[in-house]
């Protein structure tokens, strides 16, 4: 899908479905998008978009584990209009690596130590530990899972290069992906000179343009009622 609007950046969100927290595969798909995205600096896509192409200024994938409902997976850059196309093609191709080999051993460990010992952070003072406790409470997660934080480490540190493997093979299917992109249509279908990367090629055709709609009304800001 594609949002004409006159920024100075293309803007691309890439989400599909996934999963809950109570879900067993939790915590591998916490450490696998870590690993992908959501680990900053040391993520496979901040480092092949931003720190090697210099195609964005932040890259970040988020999974949520929903409290009630599933909640989506989602990947969000910026970058200029003629990079889209390109950026876009190299997300694509990292999701792929993911569901399709092994991260490393290096990746893994540094993935499961930062969950596991930025835990107690969560509870420093009285106060977040008495709140920390009562949204359990509230959102029913120690009636379905009261061991969870007692186990918590060892259900991160039991994840595997195969684990992490395998729930990106079953969460990440880039042909049920939406992306969206929002900016200057004309340039970003145009693609970069440098790379061949197309946003035809990406979509199988030509995206599906969407008006551009008021954040509070959500009318179409064209007059289109669609």
């Amino acid at each position: 899908f594609m949002v004409e609007k006159d920024v100075n950046q293309g803007r691309v969100s890439i989400g599909l479905p996934t999963i809950d927290r109570y879900d067993p595969d939790w915590a591998a798909a916490r450490v696998m998008n870590d690993i992908l995205g959501g680990g900053g600096f040391t993520s496979r896509l901040v480092n092949r978009i931003r720190s090697d192409e210099g195609l964005a200024y932040s890259v970040n994938s988020r999974i949520e584990g929903g409290t009630y409902y599933a909640e989506p997976w989602r990947l969000v850059f910026q970058s200029k209009v003629r990079s889209v196309a390109y950026a876009t093609e190299l997300a694509m191709i990292e999701i792929r690596k993911m569901r399709d080999s092994l991260v490393t051993a290096t990746e893994l460990e540094a993935s499961r130590n930062k969950f596991v010992e930025s835990l107690p952070v969560q509870f420093e003072t009285a106060n977040a530990i008495a709140g920390g406790l009562a949204v359990e409470e509230l959102t029913g997660r120690y009636e379905k899972d009261p061991s969870y934080y007692a186990d918590y480490g060892k259900r991160l540190n039991a994840v595997t290069a195969a684990d992490v493997r395998r729930v990106a093979a079953r969460l990440l299917d880039p042909a049920r992906m939406t992306v969206l992109m929002v900016g200057n249509s004309k340039d970003m279908m145009l693609g970069d000179d440098k790379h061949p990367a197309s946003i035809k090629t990406l979509a199988g055709g030509d995206p599906k343009r969407l008006p551009l709609r008021d954040p509070l009304t959500m009318k179409s800001l064209a007059g289109n009622p669609n």
